[in-house]
Formats: structure tokens, sequence, C-alpha cells
């Protein structure tokens, strides 16, 4: 539980001799609570713009309701804009506008040794610190992480300052994600979700992320197989016979997965009644709740099988065993389909013939 006292840890002539107060005013608490009102957890956040808050997806994972609290204000919301739990974070939405204080600045103008700012809780209270960036690393994907000197390492996330008081990134450990990659995450993220569907999305439903067991860079496709869905939701798909098939069922959901473990590509099917006839709305809420921390890079009108819908290719953000996915919408009969390849980004070039093969093939 946070006390309401706050101590800023500042040096005399430091880069941070802001006043105390501004930073007062700016301290964002965000609180989970359990659907009888009682409070789950509570961490720090900030305000990103006029309708979204970041804050950590572990303060928030289970609730029913998130309440956002800062210099006498407060929002209380359900809505999720997007989350990520590698980075353990999530951006939550609210229907009123927030009144901004302290702005964003850019993780790209600093540099080794730059000053930085961040919220710790000790002993029930929150202290601002001041420590300086330690290393620049360069994830391979378009944006650079920033590790911190902390020692010890923060025990709660937090956003991190500049010396300007700017908000630059969201501190992890020792390491922090610029504020550019969190921009990145809010693409194409204009249907928000609710925090209970979020809850929903845990478990089997989500997406597997299978990693190859085989160093190879080739694999081998067997003669195919026709798999089934259900009498509720009917499909057909043809998909490698030495693979490895599971189905699981859920309530209005239906899951099938084909796993090909050597070469590290799975294959899955998600059925489920859709929340509205959108199908733009569906796709949304889909990469929010169950493509998690992939990057949309592509999407295009498709078809297979007198179905139409849409094709969309998307990123791993894992610069070591970098993946990507390519995914089929589509709605049909009251129902709403997704056919999702996920690969190694080695096996691009081999795996293209294969993954045609198998979208082409689904049908009803």
């Amino acid at each position: 539980m946070f006390k309401a006292t706050i101590t800023v840890l500042l040096m005399a002539g430091s880069a941070f001799a802001l006043d105390a107060g501004l930073w007062e005013k700016n301290k964002v608490t965000v609180s989970s609570h359990l659907p009888d009102g009682q409070i789950l957890r509570k961490g720090m956040g900030f305000l990103f713009d006029e309708t979204t808050v970041v804050c950590s997806y572990t303060d928030v994972k289970g609730a029913a309701q998130l309440r956002v609290q800062w210099d006498g204000h407060e929002r209380t919301t359900n809505r999720v804009i997007s989350y990520s739990e590698e980075m353990d974070l999530i951006v939550i939405g609210t229907e009123e506008e927030l009144p901004l204080a302290i702005t964003l600045g850019s993780s790209s103008m600093l540099a080794i040794g730059d000053p930085v700012l961040f919220w710790q809780t000790k002993d029930g209270a929150v202290e601002l610190l001041e420590t300086t960036v330690e290393d620049v690393i360069d994830t391979g994907k378009g944006y650079d992480v920033l590790r911190i000197q902390i020692d010890p390492e923060p025990r709660s996330p937090s956003p991190l300052y500049n010396s300007s008081g700017k908000v630059v990134g969201w501190l992890q450990g020792k390491r922090a994600i610029p504020i550019e990659t969190i921009a990145m995450m809010l693409q194409n993220k204009e249907i928000p979700v609710l925090i209970s569907d979020l809850n929903n999305a845990e478990g089997s439903w989500k997406l597997k992320k299978l990693r190859g067991e085989s160093q190879e860079t080739s694999f081998r496709v067997s003669e195919l197989q026709t798999l089934r869905g259900s009498s509720i939701f009917p499909f057909r798909i043809d998909l490698p016979e030495h693979w490895k098939h599971q189905q699981y069922k859920f309530s209005g959901r239906l899951l099938l997965r084909s796993e090909g473990r050597l070469s590290g590509i799975l294959v899955e099917v998600r059925a489920e009644d859709p929340v509205s006839d959108d199908l733009i709305a569906a796709i949304e809420r889909t990469e929010t709740l169950i493509f998690t921390d992939l990057a949309r890079s592509e999407m295009i009108p498709y078809s297979a099988d007198h179905l139409t819908g849409f094709r969309a290719r998307y990123e791993d953000s894992d610069p070591e065993q970098p993946h990507s996915l390519v995914a089929f919408y589509t709605m049909s009969a009251g129902k709403f389909y997704v056919v999702s390849v996920w690969f190694p980004a080695s096996l691009a070039d081999q795996a293209r013939a294969l993954i045609d093969q198998i979208l082409s093939s689904f049908r009803l």
C-alpha cells in the first residue's frame, strides 16, 4: 500500500533541481480493483496523452477495474489499448480527457552518462531517485533499449524522466523501454478492449510462440492431412501429417494448434463468436488480446475458397530469435476465424509456399 508521502532525493546543483511540488503534482498512481471494489495492487504510471495512461501490466493483471489518481484528479476505467507482458507495461484508456502537465521527451536524445530520474517505493513511501544512463543497446528492431545505472535493481517499474523532467521511457529493472517503442505499440490500436477480456485471453488461448528444437535452416514437409473444427465452428484445413495436432474447446471459442517442433513453425486456427460484425474491430481486438508484442507490418485484402477477409503480417520484437507471423482473418455465418502461421524469420523464404498452401486450404 502506498503512503501519501513522497521524498525527493535531489542533489544541490543537480540537473533535476526542479520544483519538488511539480514532481508531486505529476506523480501518477494506478490501482487495480477486484469486482467487489477491493484493491488488488497499486503502482506508478504516467500520462501518455489526454486519454491514455501507461502503467505496469503486473500491477493490473487480473483486475476488474482500474483507478488512475494524480494531483487531486481521479479516473476509473476498464479499457485496455495495448499491453506487453515482456515489457511489463500496459496502456489503458479513459473516456474523459486527462489534464496533462509533464510532457513526453525523446530517448534518442539521451547518451551514456546522461542523468535520468525514476520513482521507487521504499518502506511504503515513494522516492524520486537520480541516476545515469549506463548503456544504449541496439535491439536490431529499429529502436534502442536503455540500461540504467542502478544498484540494487528497482523492485517496481516506473516512468523514466530526463533532466528536463520529461518522460522518456518505462523503467523495468535496470532496463528502460523508450517512449518511441511505446508509441509503436499504439499504432493501429484505435478500439479498446475490456480488461476482463484480457484476463479471459490468458492460458492456451494466447499465441504459444513456438521455438524450433533444431538449429537447421531448412525443414521437411510431409504429406498433408485434412483437420476439421467442430459442429459449432465448422472448418477444414490441410496441415503436415507428422506435426503434432491438438484441439482446445472453450465456451464460445475453439482453438486448433498444429506444431512443427523441429522447424519452429506453428499453425493455429481460432474460431469464436464475434463481439460485433465489424471485421476490422475484431482484428484489432485479436491483435491486442492474442498477438501481444507483435508489430503489424502489412495488412491486405485476401480470399481463400470463397472466404474474403484480410491477410496480415507481424514481426516479433525478440532480436535474438526473430520470428514472423502471417494471419488470415475472416467472418462467415456469424463466426470469426483467425488462421495464423508463426515461423522463424530465417525460414521465411522456404516457408512461403507452405504458408500460402495452408492459408488457401482453409474452408468451411
